[in-house]
């Protein structure tokens, strides 16, 4: 999971436990007060039983908010449905069911802004931006937290400034855009001071330590987060503590401590596995083990991996799943377990696709959703030009009937032009509608076919990728058959039967057979039909690379471990590292870059 969705994920566990966590006593009075009470008060209350359910028990939250919202239909109580659709909201969106939390949303949006309640509007606007920020569409999820903004200020809602403030501090670093991260977050966390919202403060500082780890001011961010610890241990908030501990252990990876890191990295496990913080547990697993690979402890890593893959699983995290699954299949390679390394890259290639899926199907909620609201303004622009018509006819007819007092022949000529005149607009009118129509209908069949284009390319792509692989691995094998059978006829020349000079002949061909035959214009043939023009864009930029580099960089941008490349050039494991060694350096890469971050963006 990346770092910003755990952020994200720490706001909404936040609110939650704030909520609810004053309130856990009240729940058997609370149920005793709804037996007599009635109208708004029986909503209300039921409501208050919401809030303290939504955390621990979400079948409670929803039976008792099916009640309020029934309740406060039969009654027309406007301001308890609208905040049981906005809490229905919230569960959904808390429990990662994103499609019929959009529902509630928009259904709350739009009941706010017929009753022009403001407030409400804005909570929705915010609400719905985080929501397309969780479902990769940043763009209108940052135009819909500047619109909630505006609204707050508009009202002065101080809490939900300092609120929209703080997440956009927290998208803005994860843009690298840190200068107006550390105003957004500096100011949030100064109303949070003014309002004395100690929860909120712990909140602000664990994002600008955030963010200061982003700027690489690691030393700023450690002192924050050691500093928040003793506060977060008196609120008792364990998964802020959880989640302090996971960037301490983020912090010491980059220093280089790995024993501080993983030890960091097990008490944040401890205390997830303990709150059942299934979400955090799955990145927590992953980080883990990808650390004890480092560390050479592949045992204990693939165990992590394991329960990461099963609590990515349970809900629904598909990319931290594939990245796990990744290192098991990376694991798999280093044992020289390929059958089970190709099994797992079959299954991840699997996920993507229901990945890619999964984002189409977002992409054409969120199409269907921008064409309801086309369609509701073009709506609303005609209804206003029947009224803006309608106004003008009844002027003419004033202004006609004035005349016609004056004369009634010229009154009766008058009225037949102006019955003309109506016909002829009806009928320009009709056509107006018709042409629009039309056009409608051109942009839907457009976007049919650009679908179908895309699913096509999509395809092609995904068969040419595994051609690719496929190609490398074939390679790999004929490799290691050729070594093997060299290997055989070595053991061969130590017995003293067999003609040594027929079988050294024998070994020096094989070998040169191994040095001369090139694999490489096979591959790359096949690596160009999907990375067009990965080699020239990487020799323009970086032109000292030998023909062995470029080779290596190929490889690595398919993801094959170093083990499958030092089969694939015919080298040792430690000339491998030697060539990244190398690399690194014509790449004039720094310490903390990636190696593979940075061959992936040509």
């Amino acid at each position: 999971m990346k770092k910003l969705q755990l952020i994200f994920l720490f706001i909404y566990f936040a609110f939650f436990h704030s909520l609810s966590a004053d309130n856990n006593k009240q729940t058997d009075s609370l149920l005793k007060v709804t037996e007599t009470a009635k109208d708004t008060a029986l909503v209300n209350t039921l409501l208050r039983i919401v809030s303290i359910y939504k955390s621990s028990n979400e079948d409670a939250a929803t039976y008792y908010l099916n009640k309020a919202e029934k309740e406060a239909t039969k009654i027309n109580f406007d301001e308890g449905y609208s905040n049981a659709l906005f809490m229905h909201g919230d569960i959904l969106y808390f429990n990662y069911n994103y499609s019929e939390a959009l529902d509630y949303f928009t259904r709350c949006l739009e009941f706010s802004e017929k009753r022009n309640n403001k407030l409400l509007k804005a909570k929705c606007l915010e609400r719905l931006a985080s929501l397309h920020l969780a479902t990769d569409d940043p763009n209108l999820a940052l135009k819909l937290y500047y619109e909630s903004l505006v609204i707050f200020e508009e009202i002065n809602d101080r809490k939900g400034i300092a609120k929209v403030y703080n997440i956009l501090g927290i998208y803005k670093a994860d843009t690298e855009e840190f200068d107006m991260a550390e105003v957004y977050l500096n100011k949030s966390l100064r109303i949070h001071q003014e309002l004395n919202d100690k929860h909120n403060i712990i909140e602000n500082k664990v994002n600008l330590g955030y963010l200061y780890e982003r700027i690489g001011n690691i030393e700023k961010a450690e002192k924050i987060y050691i500093q928040l610890i003793p506060e977060i241990k008196e609120s008792g908030d364990m998964h802020a503590l959880s989640v302090i501990y996971f960037n301490l252990a983020s912090i010491y990876q980059k220093k280089e401590e790995a024993t501080s890191a993983l030890d960091f990295l097990y008490k944040a496990i401890g205390i997830s596995e303990q709150t059942g913080d299934t979400a955090l547990l799955s990145s927590l697993y992953g980080n883990t083990a990808e650390l004890l690979i480092k560390t050479g402890d592949v045992n204990s890593a693939r165990v992590l991996l394991n329960k990461s893959v099963l609590c990515s699983r349970s809900i629904g995290d598909m990319e931290t799943e594939i990245q796990a699954l990744k290192f098991v299949a990376y694991i798999d390679s280093l044992a020289g377990d390929f059958t089970s390394a190709f099994s797992t890259y079959k299954l991840i290639s699997s996920l993507k696709d229901t990945l890619n899926k999964r984002k189409c199907k977002n992409c054409l909620k969120k199409a269907e959703l921008q064409y309801e609201n086309q369609k509701s303004q073009s709506k609303i622009a005609l209804q206003e030009k029947i009224i803006l018509t309608d106004k003008r006819n009844k002027l003419l007819f004033i202004i006609l009937f004035i005349i016609s007092s004056a004369a009634s022949l010229l009154l009766i000529w008058l009225f037949i032009l102006q019955k003309k005149s109506l016909v002829k607009n009806k009928k320009l009118h009709d056509q107006q509608i018709r042409l629009k129509q039309l056009e409608l209908e051109k942009v839907q069949n457009e976007e049919k076919l650009q679908k179908l284009e895309k699913e096509k390319i999509e395809d092609e792509l995904r068969l040419k990728e595994r051609e690719l692989v496929s190609s490398a691995l074939l390679i790999d094998q004929r490799n290691e058959e050729l070594n093997y059978v060299r290997q055989k006829i070595k053991d061969l020349i130590n017995q003293d039967f067999v003609n040594i000079s027929e079988l050294k002949e024998l070994d020096k061909i094989i070998k040169l057979k191994l040095k001369d035959y090139d694999n490489w214009d096979l591959f790359n043939k096949a690596f160009n039909n999907v990375h067009i023009d990965f080699s020239k864009n990487l020799k323009d930029k970086h032109p000292d690379l030998t023909r062995t580099e470029l080779k290596y960089c190929a490889y690595n941008r398919i993801h094959l471990s170093s083990y499958q490349i030092s089969s694939l050039l015919n080298v040792t494991i430690e000339a491998i590292r030697k060539t990244r060694y190398r690399l690194r350096k014509k790449l004039n890469l720094k310490s903390t870059d990636s190696l593979d971050d940075y061959i992936i963006k040509f």
